[in-house]
């Protein structure tokens, strides 16, 4: 089964809804992004429950919980405390309160995983609100049974945050092994000039650094040039 959050256009009312065979739409969204608190906190006791009721899992295993908040975490347990929750952590939302990306809101790096040292991450926030909101994230991690780091510096954030390493194991995003396919031979003076991006396109991902690279070249050089986005 699979459940994944949606915007259908008509705002975070809490339905959840078949969208194909095993996989459904949840129509929620955040109140508070700084808190990770969901806007309709009562449709995860009331969807969301009746859809575990529904399916009787034994394992849930989250991908994430923006744009859900972290209610759900707890709620699976309150259904049913045999439930076994994994949360796969992609990036740093508990610790750095801009967005995950660990930098402040002057792009610099945050320089370590400790809670006091965010208070550039964000506008108007104290140490006391940070120091409020680890803890809010902790409280609702005590309901995971386990963690999946994609790396060892991911995991070494957190662990430096305050989880436990044995509660984190490190699975690192990667194909499966395949064969290697043999590159296409290239007809006479033909060359490799085919480049594909794959990812989100927003400021964070990169994709601006390969155009400015590509802005670089010369006119005539950036015509046998062909960039595919995906």
């Amino acid at each position: 089964w699979l459940l994944a959050r949606a915007d259908l256009g008509s705002g975070a009312k809490g339905r959840i809804s078949t969208w194909r065979d095993g996989e459904y739409l949840w129509e929620q969204g955040l109140s508070d992004p700084f808190r990770m608190t969901a806007a309709n906190r009562r449709e995860v006791s009331g969807y969301f429950t009746e859809l575990l009721a529904g399916l009787r899992p034994t394992v849930v295993h989250a991908h994430h919980y923006f744009q859900i908040g972290l209610e759900f975490l707890r709620e699976i347990k309150r259904f049913d405390p045999s439930i076994r929750v994994c949360l796969t952590l992609h990036e740093y939302m508990a610790i750095c309160p801009n967005k995950g990306l660990m930098l402040t809101l002057a792009g610099t790096p945050c320089p370590s995983g400790d809670y006091r040292a965010h208070t550039d991450c964000v506008a108007d926030r104290t140490v006391d609100d940070l120091w409020l909101r680890k803890h809010r994230f902790e409280r609702y991690f005590d309901h995971v049974d386990s963690f999946i780091a994609p790396s060892r510096f991911l995991k070494e954030r957190y662990v430096e945050w305050g989880l436990a390493a044995d509660r984190i194991r490190v699975v690192e995003n990667c194909s499966p092994p395949m064969q290697e396919v043999a590159p296409r031979p290239m007809r006479n003076g033909e060359g490799r000039r085919v480049f594909g991006f794959f990812g989100q396109i927003n400021p964070h991902k990169g994709l601006d650094h390969i155009l400015e690279g590509l802005l670089t070249l010369g006119h005539e050089r950036r015509r046998d040039i062909v960039l595919e986005v995906h």
